[in-house]
């Protein structure tokens, strides 16, 4: 079994990592840690993953959330088919979704002793959600979804397999259309079916898989975004 340790409750560095092993419905349990322990971890941050090497026997602590993501996309059947290549593509998508997310973070939780809705971020959140990171984020994903499913997008990167990469944009498309919904300003939400077609339909087959269907309605699901 592995074992995540981060801020019980919060979806953030840790979700997509959920995500994926909820997908598979592979058991783990999710701890949290004082602040005495993080002298302990691996470059003194979370989230950590622990679990037991299957070849040797010991016990391994792996960090950073990407890291991890890339861990067990590779070991539980998240990455494309297609080899080294169709893995470099996947890890390329996936860092531009990485990019799209630590971009939002760094004005939502900076500082992190404050909510984002706190009146001094605002308008920095507004310009960001305005402005030309978001669109050219949207329409980069759009161009290479179209290059799957006859030029209209199937809900899949590549071909019709669910990878780490669906499951990393469904996670930043919730998280950025939560945040700015707190903004107070009625604007429609960032990613939709008519804003972002192509990447709304990754939303729609992401939410329809049967485990993370399940994952949603259950007790697991985080509260906090």
């Amino acid at each position: 079994m592995y074992t995540l340790v981060y801020f019980p409750g919060l979806a953030a560095r840790v979700e997509v990592t959920r995500m994926l092993l909820e997908a598979k419905t592979i058991p783990y349990k999710l701890i949290g840690a004082e602040e005495s322990d993080f002298p302990t971890f691996p470059f003194y941050q979370l989230p950590i993953i622990k679990y037991t090497d299957a070849a040797t026997g010991q016990p391994r602590v792996l960090a950073q959330s990407w890291a991890i993501v890339r861990y067990l996309a590779r070991k539980h059947d998240l990455m494309p088919d297609g080899g080294e290549e169709a893995a470099a593509l996947a890890d390329s998508y996936s860092e531009s979704i990485r990019e799209l997310l630590d971009s939002y973070w760094e004005i939502a939780w900076n500082p992190w002793t404050t909510p984002a809705t706190d009146p001094a971020k605002l308008p920095k959140l507004i310009a960001f959600r305005d402005g030309e990171k978001v669109k050219k984020f949207i329409g980069a994903q759009e161009r290479i979804l179209a290059q799957n499913g006859d030029g209209n997008g199937n809900g899949f990167y590549f071909g019709s397999k669910l990878t780490f990469v669906e499951l990393a944009l469904y996670f930043a498309m919730e998280e950025l259309n939560k945040g700015f919904a707190q903004l107070g300003d009625e604007k429609p939400p960032v990613f939709s079916a008519e804003t972002a077609p192509l990447l709304w339909k990754v939303h729609v087959a992401v939410s329809q898989d049967p485990n993370i269907k399940a994952y949603k309605a259950s007790d697991r699901y985080p509260t906090k975004w």
